[in-house]
Protein backbone atom coordinates (compact mmCIF):
# COMPACT_ATOMS: atom_id res chain seq x y z
CA UNK A 1 0.00 0.00 0.00
CA UNK A 2 2.78 2.45 0.96
CA UNK A 3 4.55 1.81 -2.33
CA UNK A 4 1.30 2.54 -4.20
CA UNK A 5 0.85 5.82 -2.30
CA UNK A 6 4.43 6.89 -3.06
CA UNK A 7 3.93 6.09 -6.75
CA UNK A 8 0.69 8.12 -6.82
CA UNK A 9 2.34 11.13 -5.16
CA UNK A 10 5.26 10.99 -7.60
CA UNK A 11 2.83 10.88 -10.51
CA UNK A 12 0.94 13.91 -9.19
CA UNK A 13 4.13 15.96 -8.84
CA UNK A 14 5.22 15.15 -12.38
CA UNK A 15 1.77 16.02 -13.69
CA UNK A 16 1.70 19.47 -12.09
CA UNK A 17 1.34 22.21 -14.71
CA UNK A 18 4.42 24.28 -15.45
CA UNK A 19 2.65 27.40 -14.15
CA UNK A 20 2.49 25.86 -10.65
CA UNK A 21 6.31 25.84 -10.54
CA UNK A 22 6.78 29.35 -11.87
CA UNK A 23 8.62 32.05 -9.88
CA UNK A 24 6.67 34.71 -8.01
CA UNK A 25 9.46 37.26 -7.44
CA UNK A 26 11.55 39.44 -9.76
CA UNK A 27 14.40 37.98 -11.77
CA UNK A 28 17.62 38.30 -9.69
CA UNK A 29 19.56 41.46 -10.47
CA UNK A 30 16.69 43.13 -12.35
CA UNK A 31 15.53 46.70 -11.71
CA UNK A 32 12.58 48.89 -12.64
CA UNK A 33 12.87 51.70 -15.17
CA UNK A 34 11.61 55.04 -13.80
CA UNK A 35 10.54 56.19 -17.28
CA UNK A 36 8.17 53.22 -17.69
CA UNK A 37 6.95 51.80 -14.36
CA UNK A 38 5.96 48.15 -14.35
CA UNK A 39 2.39 47.05 -15.11
CA UNK A 40 0.20 46.45 -12.05
CA UNK A 41 0.60 43.07 -10.32
CA UNK A 42 3.48 42.00 -12.55
CA UNK A 43 6.96 40.63 -11.94
CA UNK A 44 10.19 41.00 -13.91
CA UNK A 45 10.92 37.65 -15.58
CA UNK A 46 13.99 38.58 -17.64
CA UNK A 47 16.48 41.43 -17.89
CA UNK A 48 19.83 42.14 -19.50
CA UNK A 49 22.32 44.96 -19.99
CA UNK A 50 25.05 45.51 -22.59
CA UNK A 51 27.34 48.50 -22.14
CA UNK A 52 27.58 49.36 -25.84
CA UNK A 53 26.35 47.69 -29.02
CA UNK A 54 24.52 48.12 -32.33
CA UNK A 55 20.86 47.16 -32.51
CA UNK A 56 18.54 46.88 -35.51
CA UNK A 57 15.35 48.63 -34.39
CA UNK A 58 12.31 47.28 -36.31
CA UNK A 59 10.34 49.98 -38.14
CA UNK A 60 8.29 47.53 -40.19
CA UNK A 61 6.68 44.08 -39.95
CA UNK A 62 8.44 40.74 -39.67
CA UNK A 63 9.65 39.39 -43.01
CA UNK A 64 11.67 36.18 -43.11
CA UNK A 65 12.78 36.92 -46.68
CA UNK A 66 14.98 39.90 -45.78
CA UNK A 67 18.35 39.81 -44.03
CA UNK A 68 17.31 41.44 -40.75
CA UNK A 69 13.92 39.62 -40.70
CA UNK A 70 12.10 42.95 -40.56
CA UNK A 71 10.79 44.89 -43.54
CA UNK A 72 12.53 48.06 -42.35
CA UNK A 73 15.02 48.80 -39.58
CA UNK A 74 17.17 51.62 -38.28
CA UNK A 75 20.52 50.97 -36.61
CA UNK A 76 20.81 52.45 -33.14
CA UNK A 77 23.96 52.41 -31.01
CA UNK A 78 24.73 52.70 -27.32
CA UNK A 79 23.85 50.80 -24.17
CA UNK A 80 21.23 48.11 -24.76
CA UNK A 81 18.86 47.34 -21.90
CA UNK A 82 16.03 44.82 -21.95
CA UNK A 83 13.36 43.96 -19.39
CA UNK A 84 10.35 41.62 -19.66
CA UNK A 85 7.34 41.61 -17.36
CA UNK A 86 4.77 38.90 -16.69
CA UNK A 87 1.35 40.07 -15.52
CA UNK A 88 -2.19 38.82 -14.96
CA UNK A 89 -3.95 37.04 -17.86
CA UNK A 90 -6.71 39.66 -17.53
CA UNK A 91 -4.39 42.47 -18.69
CA UNK A 92 -5.06 43.07 -22.40
CA UNK A 93 -2.36 44.09 -24.85
CA UNK A 94 -4.46 47.21 -25.49
CA UNK A 95 -4.23 48.24 -21.83
CA UNK A 96 -0.56 47.28 -21.33
CA UNK A 97 0.64 48.99 -24.49
CA UNK A 98 -1.41 52.18 -24.13
CA UNK A 99 -0.38 52.63 -20.51
CA UNK A 100 3.30 52.38 -21.41
CA UNK A 101 2.86 54.62 -24.45
CA UNK A 102 1.24 57.32 -22.34
CA UNK A 103 4.09 57.14 -19.82
CA UNK A 104 6.70 57.53 -22.56
CA UNK A 105 4.89 60.42 -24.27
CA UNK A 106 4.70 62.16 -20.90
CA UNK A 107 8.49 61.70 -20.64
CA UNK A 108 8.93 63.46 -24.02
CA UNK A 109 9.40 60.40 -26.23
CA UNK A 110 7.88 60.51 -29.71
CA UNK A 111 6.20 57.51 -31.34
CA UNK A 112 7.91 56.81 -34.67
CA UNK A 113 6.32 53.45 -35.53
CA UNK A 114 3.45 51.30 -34.24
CA UNK A 115 1.73 48.12 -35.41
CA UNK A 116 -0.91 45.66 -34.22
CA UNK A 117 -1.35 41.89 -34.59
CA UNK A 118 -0.76 40.48 -38.05
CA UNK A 119 0.28 43.96 -39.17
CA UNK A 120 3.44 43.39 -37.11
CA UNK A 121 3.90 39.78 -38.15
CA UNK A 122 2.34 38.37 -34.98
CA UNK A 123 4.11 35.57 -33.12
CA UNK A 124 7.23 35.59 -35.31
CA UNK A 125 7.69 39.32 -34.79
CA UNK A 126 7.58 38.97 -31.01
CA UNK A 127 9.89 35.97 -30.83
CA UNK A 128 12.47 37.58 -33.12
CA UNK A 129 12.84 40.32 -30.50
CA UNK A 130 12.32 38.19 -27.39
CA UNK A 131 14.39 35.09 -28.20
CA UNK A 132 17.86 36.57 -27.50
CA UNK A 133 16.66 37.65 -24.04
CA UNK A 134 15.05 34.24 -23.42
CA UNK A 135 18.30 32.51 -24.40
CA UNK A 136 20.23 34.65 -21.89
CA UNK A 137 17.77 34.08 -19.04
CA UNK A 138 18.24 31.42 -16.40
CA UNK A 139 15.58 28.77 -15.76
CA UNK A 140 12.82 28.75 -14.51
CA UNK A 141 12.43 32.42 -15.50
CA UNK A 142 13.16 31.60 -19.13
CA UNK A 143 10.13 29.27 -19.17
CA UNK A 144 7.85 32.00 -17.86
CA UNK A 145 9.27 34.49 -20.37
CA UNK A 146 8.37 32.10 -23.19
CA UNK A 147 4.93 31.59 -21.66
CA UNK A 148 4.22 35.32 -21.52
CA UNK A 149 5.64 36.40 -24.89
CA UNK A 150 4.36 33.54 -27.09
CA UNK A 151 1.46 35.38 -28.75
CA UNK A 152 0.25 32.37 -30.69
CA UNK A 153 -3.05 34.05 -31.60
CA UNK A 154 -1.30 37.14 -32.98
CA UNK A 155 -2.43 39.34 -30.05
CA UNK A 156 0.52 41.72 -30.30
CA UNK A 157 1.04 45.48 -30.06
CA UNK A 158 4.39 47.11 -30.81
CA UNK A 159 5.76 50.61 -30.83
CA UNK A 160 9.06 52.43 -31.21
CA UNK A 161 9.56 55.62 -29.23
CA UNK A 162 12.44 58.02 -29.80
CA UNK A 163 14.00 60.74 -27.68
CA UNK A 164 17.10 62.25 -29.26
CA UNK A 165 19.37 59.36 -30.27
CA UNK A 166 17.61 56.94 -27.91
CA UNK A 167 15.13 54.31 -29.16
CA UNK A 168 12.77 52.48 -26.82
CA UNK A 169 10.77 49.51 -28.14
CA UNK A 170 7.57 48.33 -26.46
CA UNK A 171 6.08 44.88 -27.16
CA UNK A 172 2.81 43.77 -25.53
CA UNK A 173 1.80 40.14 -26.10
CA UNK A 174 -0.92 37.79 -24.86
CA UNK A 175 -2.01 34.21 -25.55
CA UNK A 176 -5.30 32.71 -24.32
CA UNK A 177 -5.01 31.37 -20.77
CA UNK A 178 -1.43 32.64 -20.37
CA UNK A 179 0.16 35.45 -18.42
CA UNK A 180 0.27 38.84 -20.13
CA UNK A 181 3.69 39.89 -21.39
CA UNK A 182 5.40 43.25 -21.82
CA UNK A 183 8.91 43.54 -23.28
CA UNK A 184 10.89 46.81 -23.23
CA UNK A 185 14.13 47.24 -25.19
CA UNK A 186 16.07 50.48 -24.87
CA UNK A 187 19.05 51.45 -27.02
CA UNK A 188 21.17 54.52 -26.37
CA UNK A 189 19.42 55.53 -23.16
CA UNK A 190 20.37 55.69 -19.53
CA UNK A 191 18.18 53.03 -17.93
CA UNK A 192 19.26 51.45 -14.64
CA UNK A 193 21.67 48.68 -15.60
CA UNK A 194 20.37 45.18 -14.81
CA UNK A 195 23.06 42.79 -13.63
CA UNK A 196 21.38 39.39 -13.68
CA UNK A 197 23.33 36.23 -12.85
CA UNK A 198 24.83 34.20 -15.66
CA UNK A 199 22.51 31.51 -17.03
CA UNK A 200 22.92 28.03 -15.57
CA UNK A 201 25.16 25.73 -17.60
Amino acid sequence: MQASVRLLLATLVIALPVSAQMPTSDYPGSVDWPVAPRPANSIIVAASHTDSDEFKVPLGPYNSNVQDHFQKTVTATGAVDKVAFSGPPSTSTFAAFNRTRDQLVAAHYTAVYTCIGKGCGGYQFVMELAQPLIDATASPYSNLTIDTMAAVTEDVRYGVFQRGNEYLMVVAALAPGKYSGLLLIDVGGHMPAARPPAPAQ
